[in-house]
């Protein structure tokens, strides 16, 4: 009887597989039940976490947190959405190439109304074509006025090279 590599990978597999050597000593698995082991109940567990007070509800914020909040969680201000209306607001709205980043600039006030609090000023820096085809550098503003009754920043005007377009 000739033996190929596939038998005796076979009887690898079958036979000295399932052997383990432990200790200089050769065990064989068996199918043999073995006895439970008996399961020892966790020991309490005592919990160090630090207590953290509330949220501070938004009612009962100041008018310059209302104002921080609303700049944390509202990205309708952000450079991407002035880029956006600078890009709408140009002549060939697809020709234009933004700089990146954009310098931002929140100013609060303490007088007004909640409707227009503060306001913040984006600045984006870019080039656009011209009428001739030429790529011409420009500078464009967008301002936000953060209304803190609905907590959003709203368009208050758009400045397209120093001419107001919105």
């Amino acid at each position: 009887m000739e033996l190929d590599r596939y038998t005796l990978l076979g009887f690898f597999a079958v036979i000295i597989v399932p052997a383990t050597l432990v200790g200089g000593t050769v065990y064989a698995l068996t199918n043999e039940p073995t006895k439970p082991k008996a399961i020892e109940a966790p020991s309490a567990v005592v919990s160090t976490a630090p207590v953290v007070e509330p949220v501070k509800l938004y009612d009962n914020m100041t008018d310059q947190e209302k104002f921080n909040y609303v700049i944390a969680n509202d990205g309708n201000y952000s450079g991407s959405a002035c880029e956006g209306l600078l890009k709408a607001s140009a002549k060939f709205p697809t020709k234009i190439k933004m700089d990146w980043g954009a310098k931002i600039n929140n100013t609060y006030w303490t007088d007004g109304d909640d409707k227009e609090r503060g306001i913040i000023t984006v600045v984006k820096n870019g080039e656009a074509m011209n009428g001739l085809g030429l790529m011409i550098p420009f500078t464009g503003k967008c301002e936000f006025a953060i209304n803190l009754t609905t907590k959003k920043a709203v368009i208050k005007s758009v400045f397209f090279d120093g001419k107001k377009v919105l």
